[in-house]
């Protein structure tokens, strides 16, 4: 699948989102029930493929869990470096994306989304995360298409958003 269709089929699926469940942005409610809710709207649209909410499956991992490699300096700087960290120079971290397309136990990672409210103070590790998704840099091999960012902006009859973009470990 070509990358501009992925971003089609995506923005289409927010499209729908948000004419469907504008109530979900007006009244703020939670990132998990929109995730889920995207996540409806974008398995229609991936039918040889399947779309997964809070999925942390990897076979190619020893315990079949997913995990990324994450400089220290950056979880440093995020303030995301725990007591038991050690001092590796990359720090595995599990992983638990909001949304992905896929295929499951095959390597088929098509596209990784991340879910953000404008104003969650966290989008800064989510950035890093789907740089890490998308990049086989640092011995992260999960080689995602491509990843987006998707920070809504809610409440108050709000429904904007805006779609950062990733592939190869870059923001596009």
């Amino acid at each position: 699948m070509e990358k501009q269709e992925i971003i089609d089929i995506v923005e289409a699926a927010i499209a729908t989102l948000k004419e469907k469940d504008d109530f979900l942005l007006e009244k703020d409610i939670s990132e998990w029930a929109i995730s889920h809710k995207l996540a409806v709207y974008l398995n229609d649209k991936f039918p040889e493929l399947d779309v997964d909410c809070e999925y942390n499956g990897y076979s190619k991992a020893y315990n079949n869990k997913k995990y990324l490699k994450i400089l220290r300096c950056e979880l440093e700087e995020l303030g995301k470096l725990n007591d038991s960290d050690g001092n590796d120079e990359l720090l595995k971290r599990s992983v638990y994306p909001d949304i992905i397309v896929h295929k499951r136990g095959e390597e088929n990672n098509l596209v990784i989304i991340e879910i953000k409210k404008e104003k969650n103070k966290d989008k800064d590790f989510d950035r890093v995360k789907i740089r890490r998704y998308t990049s086989p840099e640092d011995e992260n091999n999960l080689n995602y298409k491509l990843g987006a960012l998707v920070i809504f902006k809610t409440g108050r009859g709000e429904t904007s958003h805006k779609i950062e973009w990733y592939e190869n470990g870059q923001e596009i």
